[in-house]
């Protein structure tokens, strides 16, 4: 009993087992993908996207009508509040089910922030899933879509909270597991934040190895050992994945965001951006802006 009569404070601090509270922490710390648009369709027949393979991250969330999907060669009809993610690269085809002349459904493009070799969206255990919370997921990206013509960047935030607390639900379930790098030791964590801090300047192997009080060989290997690539990879990769955002969302020249990302000069950037994702700079930009599909 209190002043305020019989309340009594719940901890739930035994929900989670250790290894699935280790879990969740993790992702809530460490996963932060590019979000790089968001868009609501109503199609009609006939409408068929043959298989493909692109280098961003898809989800499909089907509102309405059957939708035949495959994944891989997996192959499923989706129906309202069931979806499909495809990591990127991986073959996918999608269309109108046989019987169904209409359908309605979201579909979102995501590039993974972790940019060691494993995709953070490699991590769940199948393609097809159920939406935990289907009707609010759609309202938040109905309004993100509305929102999306206004401000790129209001609509991203929508879509990263939305897809923290789906990939949350997931983990949950046993359905997002992590693999792959990732590092216990303190220094790589540190010099992780010091790159994610600084990668707009003109940082280099060296600096991070001083970030954490370590001569740039020994780092090198201690890097290399964590991650399972070297640092100078990762700094460029992650400059190169920060440059995609930008350009998804905002109408900023080439030039201008070579150098917002730490790159020096604009032709290096343009030939390391069209090596890594296979388009160049403004080539990528109107994919995103004019089809987002």
């Amino acid at each position: 009993m209190n002043q305020f009569g019989d309340e009594r404070r719940q901890l739930l601090s035994g929900v989670y087992d250790p290894e699935k509270t280790s879990l969740l922490l993790h992702i809530v710390r460490n996963f932060h993908p590019i979000i790089l648009g968001v868009s609501y369709w109503h199609c009609f027949r006939p409408w068929q996207v043959p298989e493909r393979k692109i280098n961003d991250n898809f989800f499909l969330l089907a509102e309405s009508g059957e939708i035949s999907c495959s994944v891989n060669g997996e192959e499923k009809i989706l129906r309202r509040g069931e979806l499909m993610m495809a990591p990127e690269y991986q073959p996918h085809s999608f269309g109108l089910a046989q019987k169904c002349d209409r359908c309605s459904h979201f579909i979102i493009h995501a590039l993974s922030e972790n940019v060691t070799q494993i995709n953070d969206f490699c991590n769940f255990a199948r393609p097809y899933m159920t939406l935990h919370h289907a009707d609010s997921s759609f309202v938040m990206l109905r309004r993100a879509t509305a929102l999306r013509n206004h401000s790129r960047e209001a609509a991203a935030k929508l879509v990263m909270n939305w897809l923290l607390a789906f990939v949350m639900d997931e983990a949950e379930k046993g359905n997002f597991k992590l693999q792959g790098a990732h590092s216990g030791d303190l220094r790589i964590h540190t010099a992780l934040a010091f790159l994610k801090d600084n990668f707009n300047q003109p940082i280099g192997v060296r600096d991070m190895a001083q970030s954490v009080g370590l001569g740039e060989v020994r780092f090198r290997d201690c890097f290399y050992q964590a991650m399972g690539v070297t640092p100078g990879c990762y700094l460029q990769r992650y400059r190169l994945i920060r440059a995609a955002g930008i350009l998804a969302r905002w109408n900023t020249p080439v030039s201008e965001t070579a150098t917002l990302c730490g790159f020096t000069r604009t032709a290096y950037f343009c030939t390391a951006f069209r090596k890594y994702f296979g388009r160049s700079p403004s080539d990528f930009r109107k994919y995103n802006l004019a089809s987002n599909i």
